[in-house]
């Protein structure tokens, strides 16, 4: 069992083909995490190594067959080993992170990775994906990207945390400004990431962006006039880290 197909660069078809052999095995189902190029670029260089292959994906209308469906709580399994599918979108809506419950290994694709924090489409969602694989009590988690975590629900909890310091953050700006203040995301940026060079305030306003409209489908902010925003309460409960990161 395979999980992602890497991006499909030439170095990666040597590699897997070395560890078949050394392995005297060959790969059955491919379970994909989600849609992104880094994830399905090397489906052709395994489907020439190994023809048996299926390749699987959370099922999306946008799919033109070329994958057979997963759904949540699927199971899949090989000699020595089963996983079951949990969906967890918010990365992209496809996404899927898998769970070895015999091992408490988790494979989480891109909804956590090894270092660093997520990358999200929907921050309602993701944050709600996140506390989804927190129930499974994993303990040791294989990302997509980066080292392997060796303590997988304090990782999966420093992201909900470091993700509610941000909304908090965000709301005593708003706090701070008075009542009825509007505020543009880039207004929050030069604030938040002040001590930051410039060059990374662009994907900073976008997480800003995300972290609003999370806001504005719990019915606590609006979007109004000239990309402005204002918020309808603006208590918070403030929780300061010793560091910032995105």
């Amino acid at each position: 069992m395979l999980i992602d197909t890497g991006e499909g660069i030439s170095a990666y078809q040597p590699l897997l083909s070395s560890l078949l052999e050394s392995e005297n095995c060959t790969i059955g189902p491919v379970l994909i995490t989600h849609w992104h190029r880094d994830h399905i670029g090397g489906i052709n260089q395994i489907t020439e190594l190994c023809p048996e292959a299926t390749f699987s994906k959370f099922y999306h209308s946008n799919d033109d067959g070329e994958f057979l469906p997963i759904w949540d709580g699927d199971e899949f399994a090989v000699e020595g080993g089963k996983v079951k599918a949990i969906h967890t979108p918010g990365h992209t809506t496809d996404h899927i992170a898998f769970f070895m419950d015999d091992s408490g290994i988790l494979f989480t694709g891109d909804s956590v990775l090894g270092q660093g924090t997520g990358v999200f489409e929907n921050l309602t969602t993701y944050l709600s994906s996140l506390k989804k694989q927190l129930e499974f009590n994993p303990k040791t988690i294989y990302p997509g990207h980066g080292p392997v975590v060796h303590h997988a629900k304090d990782k999966i909890e420093e992201y909900i945390r470091h993700r509610q310091q941000r909304e908090d953050e965000i709301l005593k700006i708003f706090k701070d400004a008075g009542v009825d203040a509007q505020l543009t995301p880039m207004h929050i940026v030069k604030i938040i990431y002040a001590k930051y060079p410039q060059s990374l305030w662009p994907a900073a306003e976008r997480g800003v962006v995300l972290h609003l409209e999370k806001l504005k489908d719990e019915g606590k902010a609006n979007k109004v006039d000239g990309g402005k925003w204002n918020v309808h309460n603006s208590g918070t409960h403030f929780d300061f880290w010793n560091f910032l990161i995105f």
